[in-house]
């Protein structure tokens, strides 16, 4: 079995792109539920605001990416293609720990991805999508991603998407004091730009609430973050002519913002979409008194700690190639579980007959039988011990595939 991923960036496709690819959770199940038909044994699908990617599992990792390249060409368009990048075996592992880590972020070595990264392996384990090796290989990208954070403390100085936004909008409009500032969404992208609006002095906060959101979860924001003000989301167009700043991070497939809909701006007003797909129609940047920025314009941003932050990265890099070397190892000797199991069950099959043929023709008390069952079963394992040992020491493809092979053709077993 081989691992590798397909995948989409912001590194190599500026957002026009990214959005075309962009995982609701229904448009995650029916890309799971079609690859799994073409015999793809496990997926795994992390879906950001910068970043589409498929990690999977196949006897053969080429043909399954190919398989989902022309699925992503299908569902996404016949020009997505030439965007997406492919990674297999050490590779894809490696590509997970820097993504895990932070290292392949926009914002280097920014803290929200790993939470991503652990939603996307729950997704997957609670619909069955993944499997024993996915799951470890993600368990261990988290479990060094934590390491990593701890050791080098990259999160001393918290750095996320959310937090450069606000630093950037706040550089455009020379700072929040005294301002306006609509928020429209409220998941994990909106509260941690509400977190960090509510650190500014003086700044004027604006909530909108939909009619579907839960009320106990609602409640829980306005009761932390009592100076914002809450406004019914339809009644939005009304307000945002007397905002000066309106940020937008729903998960809403469609436009959010039309600029059909809004309403003569007196003032300037200055947009950032957070959203993949985006929330704001693109044509607001086009009238007067409007400033609209997407999460392409934070490229822009140098942060104060980026040369430490580079360095530090660099050690990393270093680190994930020791570590994806030994998931790719653990990986390789994994190809031997299916043999070992079918190797126990043969031994299974031959104690039961045993026990069977000495249960009829002698007759024990329970005492005697129960020695004598050990006893059988004892041997049995003894026969088989040593080419069960010469499995599991065998470190390369080449020597695992010559024993399962040997064991197969001895056995009289169909090659796993």
């Amino acid at each position: 079995m081989e691992v590798g991923v397909v995948g989409i960036s912001h590194q190599n496709a500026a957002i026009e792109i990214r959005e075309k690819i962009a995982f609701t959770t229904n448009k995650k199940t029916q890309a799971i539920e079609t690859l799994k038909l073409c015999g793809i044994d496990e997926i795994v699908i992390l879906s950001t605001c910068n970043r589409a990617e498929i990690y999977f599992i196949s006897s053969s990792a080429k043909e399954a990416a190919s398989i989902i390249e022309e699925y992503c060409e299908e569902a996404f368009g016949s020009n997505i293609s030439q965007y997406l990048y492919i990674y297999r075996k050490n590779d894809a592992i490696s590509h997970l720990f820097r993504v895990a880590c932070g290292i392949e972020s926009l914002v280097l070595g920014e803290d929200q991805i790993l939470g991503q990264v652990k939603d996307a392996i729950s997704f997957a384990m609670t619909n069955g999508s993944s499997g024993k090796i996915l799951n470890m290989v993600f368990r261990k990208s988290v479990e060094f991603a934590k390491r990593i954070k701890t050791v080098y403390r990259m999160s001393e100085n918290p750095l996320s998407v959310s937090s450069v936004a606000v630093k950037y909008i706040s550089r455009e409009i020379g700072g929040f004091g005294g301002k306006n500032v609509l928020l429209i969404g409220m998941g994990k992208i909106g509260k941690l730009i509400l977190k960090y609006l509510s650190e500014i002095k003086d700044v004027n906060i604006f909530i909108t609430k939909r009619a579907s959101y839960s009320g106990h979860k609602f409640m829980n924001i306005e009761n932390e973050y009592t100076q914002a003000t809450t406004i019914d989301f339809e009644a939005r167009y009304k307000v945002i002519a007397d905002m000066d700043v309106v940020f937008s991070a729903t998960a809403s497939p469609h436009i959010v913002i039309d600029a059909d809909k809004l309403l003569k701006l007196e003032k300037n007003v200055t947009f950032m979409d957070m959203a993949v797909p985006r929330d704001i129609d693109t044509r607001i940047g086009e009238i007067e008194k409007a400033v609209c920025f997407d999460l392409d314009d934070l490229k822009a941003i140098v942060d104060e700690n980026e040369a430490y932050r580079r360095q530090v990265a660099q050690q990393i890099r270093e680190k994930i190639d020791e570590e994806a070397a030994q998931v790719e190892a653990w990986l390789v000797r994994a190809q031997v579980d299916d043999t070992i199991q079918r190797i126990h069950k043969i031994c299974d099959d031959v104690y039961q007959d045993t026990w069977t043929l000495i249960d009829k023709k002698i007759d024990l008390s329970s005492k005697d039988a129960e020695n004598m069952q050990k006893i059988v079963r004892s041997c049995i394992k003894k026969v088989v011990r040593t080419p069960i040992e010469q499995l599991k020491s065998a470190d390369n493809e080449g020597d695992i595939n010559r024993l399962k092979s040997a064991i197969a053709y001895l056995y009289d077993l169909e090659e796993a």
